[in-house]
């Protein structure tokens, strides 16, 4: 039974904590039973330890459930990974920022007690002071694990049922790469995505240099998976608004995953159905 205290309920999950759970409040004695209009979720997401390599690990992930305007790093990930005195040894957080290509760096402090009001506390690897890095819905990063354990965080907020707009950034000058994120809890083929990208506004091309891509990361295979968007022009009108896989020029499997992270690489702005930047609007997959 959960009790509702003015208009907010309060729920604590007691079980095993290493699933991924997903919930909605029904009301008792109601024919047929009513529920809740959202639905509040956890989703365990793991970044694999170094084991004896000498180098660090990198995961991207991706923020699937709406933090609610929460947005801040110490809300979304918090004290969830191993800190240290100093960032070489702490576990690191990057985001990408598509208008000057860099990265805004942030780095989990923890003294082990000697400074405990700060211990679990992320800070800015430029400014050293408090980390102000935003994890909206839908955005993604790199995840820097320089211990040799794996590490878990587990990510919640609420389940989104509605479409949700992605901004895709474009550029006179060249090429704009940008991070995103799954902004579903459910995962999504790309193929499944070709009709609304390509109305939306991707660019497709006779040759990869011309297309739109779409880079996913795979972290036990420390590499990409690449996809780009076919479009003859109407010679090939069957293949037109097709998602190829770049390694083997066949139609691809990549999959857009609930968690995690992936490159949307936006080629020069001329000969694109929509002027300046644009909204992609993902369909939900559930």
């Amino acid at each position: 039974m959960v009790e509702a205290v003015g208009s907010e309920v309060t729920y604590r999950d007691e079980g095993p904590v290493m699933e991924e759970r997903y919930y909605r409040i029904g009301i008792e004695g109601t024919e047929p039973k009513i529920y809740s209009g959202n639905a509040a979720g956890v989703l365990p997401l793991t970044v694999v330890g170094r084991g004896l390599e000498e180098k660090e690990r990198l995961g991207m992930w991706g923020i699937s459930l709406d933090p609610g305007g929460k947005e801040g790093i110490q809300e979304v990930i918090g004290w969830q990974m191993d800190g240290a005195g100093c960032s070489e040894q702490a576990s690191e957080i990057w985001k990408w920022r598509a208008t000057t290509w860099t990265y805004e760096r942030n780095w989990l402090f923890d003294s082990m007690g000697s400074y405990p009001a700060y211990d679990g506390l992320w800070l800015d690897l430029s400014t050293g002071g408090p980390s102000q890095m935003r994890m909206a819905l839908g955005s993604g990063f790199w995840v820097r694990n320089k211990g040799m354990e794996s590490q878990v965080v587990y990510q919640d907020g609420l389940v989104r049922m509605q479409e949700v707009g992605l901004l895709v950034e474009v550029s006179d000058k060249g090429t704009v790469l940008q991070m995103m994120g799954q902004p579903y809890a459910g995962d999504t083929a790309l193929t499944e995505e070709a009709t609304t990208l390509q109305s939306d506004g991707a660019m497709g091309g006779w040759e990869t240099k011309y297309s739109d891509q779409i880079w996913s990361y795979l972290q036990e295979q420390t590499g990409y998976q690449r996809s780009w968007l076919f479009d003859s022009g109407g010679y090939y009108p069957g293949y037109d608004g097709t998602w190829f896989d770049m390694s083997t020029m066949d139609f691809t499997t990549q999959v857009l995953k609930r968690g995690m992270g992936w490159w949307y690489r936006a080629t020069a702005r001329t000969g694109r159905p929509a002027e300046g930047n644009w909204i992609w609007t993902a369909p939900v997959p559930y």
